[in-house]
């Protein structure tokens, strides 16, 4: 089953599609690495094991955007569901807005007005579970499909787990480079700008710019707020540190 790999855009509410055509693939958000391919297939593999009728796995996602979607479904579904108005009315993203945890998709009480889930069952999409992690900046959403059955209690707890090492690994360098958590880290130590870069032999504007961007990366209006979501979520305490 083919793998394809989405990034948001806004031209025309549609979504530009990224093929996976080699054995090793870089994932991105802008210029930034989010993590290995060869990593990640071996992270997503236990899931593709369980997954018998497709996945999908988006990670980050908040007022229609995300950082990467990982999508294994027949190609058929992905041109009909890209559509905005089956995104948005799909039960099982209505459901990881508002919760997190593990549901199976018949035990989801959001109503379906577009039938997304009923034209889901013309593709052999007919029973599935949904995994949502509130980590980082944003939700990540697992949601894994079969064709002939419900998953048992055991695979939804493997999932889960095999989900959270996913996000985990994103999380912990998907948003900020080493340099702006280097910058991070001595800001909240109470250096101030013009001695770090000193220290680091920068200019001021290079210790701005970096602010900038993990503000950015972050969501943040302001350094403090930065460095109180980065410290959240483990970003200054090293890439050991787990995230939940």
């Amino acid at each position: 089953m083919k793998t394809v790999f989405y990034s948001k855009t806004f031209s025309g509410g549609g979504c530009t599609f990224l093929q996976n055509r080699g054995k090793k693939t870089l994932f991105y958000k802008g210029s930034l690495k989010l993590i290995p391919g060869q990593e990640y297939d071996s992270l997503i593999k236990p899931i593709q094991e369980i997954a018998e009728a497709g996945y999908t796995v988006t990670l980050n996602f908040r007022f229609g955007r995300y950082s990467l979607m990982d999508w294994s479904y027949p190609d058929a579904w992905a041109k009909e569901y890209q559509s905005w108005y089956n995104q948005i009315g799909d039960p099982v993203v209505q459901w990881a807005l508002y919760n997190t945890g593990k549901i199976r998709w018949s035990e989801i009480n959001s109503k379906d007005p577009l039938g997304v889930l009923t034209k889901a069952k013309r593709h052999g999409i007919n029973f599935g579970t949904a995994h949502c992690i509130a980590a980082g900046p944003g939700r990540s959403l697992l949601s894994v499909a079969h064709s002939t059955r419900e998953f048992t209690d055991i695979e939804m707890q493997h999932l889960q787990q095999s989900f959270q090492k996913i996000v985990n690994r994103v999380a912990r360098g998907a948003f900020l480079t080493e340099k702006e958590i280097e910058v991070l880290r001595a800001l909240a130590s109470g250096i101030r700008q013009n001695e770090l870069a000193g220290e680091l032999g920068l200019t001021k504007g290079a210790i701005a710019a970096r602010v900038k961007k993990a503000m950015r990366s972050l969501d943040c209006e302001t350094l403090n707020q930065a460095i109180a979501v980065a410290t959240k979520w483990g970003y200054l305490d090293g890439p050991e540190q787990s995230l939940h």
